[in-house]
This record gives C-alpha cells, structure tokens and sequence, in this order.
C-alpha cells in the first residue's frame, strides 16, 4: 500500500506560509520567531492540546532555513502542550517521493504522511522569498478553516535565526530525533527549583518518555541518582532559560548517576560546577547514556584520592557533540576517566584540566574512545598522557585534535622539574606506540597498531 492510498483518519490539518521580505518599519522589527509564536497562538487558539502533531514540511529557499524552521516550530508546539512527533520517518517518506526542501507539498500527500505516522495533527508549509508575511490556516478533515492567522516579519530575522535557535536550547531535540525511537511527546518542567523538578520526576516518569527541564536560575543540588523503578528508555534535558545557568554541587561526591535505562542531556547554557577537595567524578555513568551539546560545561572539580574530576563512565556511553570539560584536577583522567563502556568524542573541548599521575585529559583503563571530532588541548599530566593515556581498553581516532609539544595550546607531560620527554604529550600507549606532537583531524591513531605514531 502506498502513502498515498492511506486511509484520512484524522483530525486537523494545519497549513503553513511563510514569507521573507521587507515591508513596513514596524514589520522590520518583528523576528521569524516572533511571528511564528504569535501566528501559532491565534491558530491554535481553542484547539484541544495534548495532541499528536507532524511537522511535515516547510518549503524554504535553504536546507538550513528549512531545519531551523522546523525546529524552532517544534519547539513552540512542545511549549504548547502537543505531541510532536519523530521527525524521522517523515524524513524518509519525503526522499522517497523526492520532494526536496524547497518543494512544495499539498495537502493529500501531507494528509497521508500524518496518518503513517499515526498523528492527530499535520503541518505544512512555504517560505516565498518574494513576500514577508507569514500565513497560518488550520483545517480539518473535511478541509474545512478551523483557525487562520497572519504575521509578517522582517528579512533580517532569516539570517539572525540561527543564532536566536542555538541560544534557545533546541539541540537536544535533533539529538533525540537522530538516536532515539519510539519516545513518547516530551514533557517541560518550567516552575520550581531543580531540586524540586527532580523530585517531580519520580511520580511522572514512564517508559520511552523525555522529560525537559529548564533551569532559569543558578542552583545548589545535592547528589542525583536517576534510578525510575519499572522505567525504560526515558530521557531527561537539562536546558538553561534566559542566559548561562550554574549548578553548583553542594556536598561531597558525584553531582550526577546515570543508571541503565537513562539518558542524560545537559544543552544549551548548563554548566555543571564542581568544587575543590571533592572525592568523586561530577558526573558518573554507571550503564546509561550521557550527552553533552553545544553551550554546556563541566568545570572546576578538584577531586582528592583516585577519584576522577569531571566525568567517570564505569558502563554505559558518553556523547560528547559540543560543549567543554575545562579546568578539573584529579590523579588519574583530570577530565575523563573510562573504566568500561564507550565514550564517543563527535565535538567540543576538554582543555586546562590536570593529573597528578597519567591523562591530563583522558584516561583509558578499560572501554572504548572513538574521537572523530574536538579539540584536545592544554591539559597536563605528571608521568604519561598529557592529552590521552591509554592504559587498556581500545582508542580509535578518525578525527578532531589533540595538541603536543609543537603547539601553543599544547597538551604536555611535565613535573616540578619541567617538562618531560618521550612520555606521550599528546597520547601514551606504550614506549613504542606514543604521540608528542600535535594529531591533527587528518592523522588516525589506534591504540592497536603502529600507525601515526611518533
């Protein structure tokens, strides 16, 4: 049976035109976003929420208009209390029927895409780049109007909209759309403490569900285990509202565990702040998943004894794709230590953090560390593994950075005495297999052959 014989079994359809040009001074001074909100509100206005809606298309003049579009519509729409659906499968019926993004959709083909995704509600839409108004009709199975609206704004928002999406904390969104499948709408905790959001979500949590937590203010916490008895496959974001938000860690220990059956995403404007003479790891991933994105960070944990400063993974995976690890101090991995399970490095930083022993910035005991993105760099170790010591376990790199002793910012084994030969500035396997200067993106390093090495 093909999409375009299945059967229309559902409530509304909501069409969207979007349009980008000049008109008035008033119109100039309206964002894409603004107008977006506002044309959903009055569309939206008495239409019951809590609804399942696709967003199928917007025809843009640009791949990136089109993603950012979208994301910023999903996001207003999760705001409003409706279920948003994966993106996804919609991705792919698209490129079966070879509709390109600047191609536009109508409402047959829109309908039945909704309906093989099993949604409520459909949108579509256009941006002509000849017009600056933007036009929102909601119709229902009949076709009939239900709610319409238009706003225009100006064309100067087009090209500020990336930068206005990146500041609102929508990453974790694509990261969900790309890795997970078959979660349930997410769900915002906006009012209280964090502490108190923490708390809220063990009377909500539920299998397959993403749980959005917006912290607006800094905030003090106390150690969090997310352990959800008969739950599985739930994620939970933290995202900061209104600029960069810290949390501090106010008693001895890790700040957070990630169990099994748990991912943990910390987005957009999330520092996770440590603090001096501390015994554990910030964070410790004991068989789940943790994620860091663009605009979040790990900092200044000082850690006595063994204990790693910034993030331990015992099981489970850390997916490094942006943010930074800086400023950690600890024996051994002053910013990561694998004692089991994988760490991917896609992007970021893990610079300015220090061992008294070996991995100034990564330490490998047991596990894997696939890095094919981010930088490495200024991070210092006392005996092997300025950048990366590798102790066992397996280390893969197909790309990104980690600086040596021919760099400005390089990663560097050094004592008391100064600096130290022949001990892997930039990564320590052995004797015979050791990286002193920089590994640029282009030079591949595997901790099992002899390749690359210096």
């Amino acid at each position: 049976m093909t999409i375009m014989n299945i059967k229309i079994n559902f409530a509304l359809i909501l069409m969207f035109v979007f349009v980008c040009i000049n008109q008035t001074n008033l119109l100039a001074q309206t964002s894409l976003a603004d107008a977006l909100k506002r044309a959903t509100d009055t569309a939206l206005r008495g239409v019951e929420k809590n609804q399942r809606i696709a967003i199928v298309h917007v025809a843009s003049p640009s791949k990136e208009v089109y993603d950012l579009v979208l994301d910023e519509m999903q996001s207003i729409l999760v705001g409003s209390g409706f279920r948003v659906m994966n993106r996804n499968p919609i991705r792919e019926i698209l490129a079966d029927f070879q509709i390109g993004v600047s191609d536009e959709i109508d409402d047959t083909v829109a309908v039945n895409i909704g309906t093989h995704v099993e949604a409520d509600l459909v949108l579509i839409g256009i941006i002509e780049q000849d017009r600056s108004r933007f036009r929102l009709r909601v119709l229902d199975k009949n076709s009939d109007t239900v709610g319409i609206a238009t706003e225009y704004f100006s064309v100067h928002s087009i090209s500020n909209h990336a930068s206005s999406i990146s500041a609102s904390g929508t990453g974790w969104m694509d990261w969900i759309q790309r890795n997970a499948s078959g979660v349930s709408a997410a769900t915002v905790l906006r009012e209280g403490t964090l502490t108190q959001k923490f708390a809220q979500l063990q009377r909500t949590v539920d299998s397959h569900g993403v749980y959005v937590l917006e912290v607006n203010a800094n905030e003090r916490i106390n150690s969090q285990t997310f352990v959800y008895a008969g739950a599985i496959n739930v994620y939970i974001v933290l995202v900061g509202v209104g600029g960069n938000r810290t949390i501090n860690l106010q008693t001895h220990g890790n700040m957070l565990i990630i169990p099994a059956n748990i991912t943990f995403i910390i987005d957009n404007n999330i520092t996770l702040q440590g603090h001096r003479d501390n015994n554990a790891a910030v964070v410790q991933v004991n068989g789940g998943n943790f994620v860091m994105l663009n605009g979040s960070a790990i900092t200044g944990n000082h850690t006595t004894g063994q204990g790693t400063a910034g993030l331990i993974i015992n099981g489970g995976s850390f997916y490094m794709n942006g943010g930074s690890i800086t400023n950690n101090r600890s024996v051994v991995g002053g910013a990561i230590r694998i004692a089991g399970g994988v760490f991917t490095m896609n992007g970021g930083t893990i610079s300015n953090n220090s061992a008294t022993e070996a991995g100034g910035g990564v330490n490998l005991n047991n596990g894997i560390f696939n890095m094919r993105g981010g930088m490495i760099s200024n991070n210092s170790a006392r005996r092997n593994g300025g950048g990366v010591n590798v102790m066992g376990g397996t280390f893969n790199k197909t790309g990104g950075t980690i600086t040596g002793s021919d760099h400005e910012n390089g990663n560097r084994v050094q004592d008391d005495s100064g600096t130290i030969a022949r001990r892997g500035h930039a990564v320590w396997v052995n004797e015979n297999r050791r990286r002193e200067t920089t590994s640029s993106p282009n030079n591949n390093l595997n901790s099992g052959n002899n390749t690359g090495w210096n």
